[in-house]
């Protein structure tokens, strides 16, 4: 009696510990997710980066191809844990490929190997683990990977088409005005009795409701501060954005498409 007594406790132990590594799993799945989309909005690039991008896509793309087998393998077991992650695995790795095709490489890249990295390990801890695990933590990491892909196909989409950036566009009372050309990517910025030129790029991930205009300066300044500037365009999705510019006395000047 001792004996089996002593091995249920003990099997109630491992069956404890494996829930805590199952969900620190989910708490590092939910946090690389929100490290990706922080990043990726804060992106200072001009332009996608696609240095590299090949071999990231060479390392994700196979592990999301396994995911599968996994998964049927996991529900043929009747280890619905494992069958939770290895999707979970399986999601988070095509938002991986879906990131890397529309913002190139860059510093969000840590926080999807590192949930990646979690994920897969989850699996086969749930996969090869001789206890049964709590299963509600397991479910929620579905949801989470469904989330960040909505999101990362949302965010590659950029602006909407109705929005066309290239233009004049002017302030009220012909304050400022900044004519964006869309062929050679040239700028004219006006401010006052102050002209400036330069190149100018759409910010990269263009997030659909988070766009930015990049002016590459040349010459004189308009606006001062360092060569290269990041002017936010409000509502991104509507018909009607407006680009918004430092004013001279350090207010802000709302310039609206022609």
């Amino acid at each position: 009696m001792n004996a089996l007594n002593s091995g249920g406790l003990m099997g109630e132990a491992s069956r404890r510990r494996l829930g805590i590594v199952l969900r620190s799993a989910l708490a590092v799945e939910v946090a690389g997710v929100v490290g990706a989309m922080v990043t990726l909005a804060e992106s200072t690039a001009l332009k996608p980066e696609y240095e590299g991008v090949f071999a990231y896509a060479t390392v994700v793309l196979p592990g999301a191809a396994v995911a599968v087998p996994v998964f049927v393998f996991a529900v043929h077991l009747r280890k619905g844990t494992a069958a939770c992650w290895a999707a979970a695995s399986g999601i988070l790795a095509l938002v991986f490929v879906t990131m890397l095709a529309a913002a190139g490489t860059g510093p969000w890249i840590a926080c999807c190997a590192v949930t990646l990295f979690a994920s897969y390990a989850a699996t086969l801890v749930a996969l090869f683990g001789t206890q049964r695990p709590p299963l509600l933590s397991s479910k929620a990491a579905i949801p989470v990977a469904l989330v960040a892909l909505a999101w990362a196909a949302w965010s590659a989409s950029g602006p909407g088409s109705d929005v066309d950036y290239a233009g004049t566009w002017t302030a009220r009372q012909g304050a400022a005005s900044l004519t964006m050309n869309a062929g050679d990517g040239h700028y004219t910025l006006q401010v006052g009795t102050c002209t400036e030129e330069g190149e100018w790029h759409l910010d990269h991930p263009q997030m659909s409701t988070s766009v930015h205009v990049w002016l590459r300066r040349e010459g004189a300044t308009c606006l001062g501060g360092p060569p290269q500037v990041r002017l936010p365009v409000a509502e991104g999705m509507l018909a009607i954005p407006l680009v918004v510019i430092p004013g001279p006395d350090g207010t802000e000047l709302l310039l609206t498409k022609r």
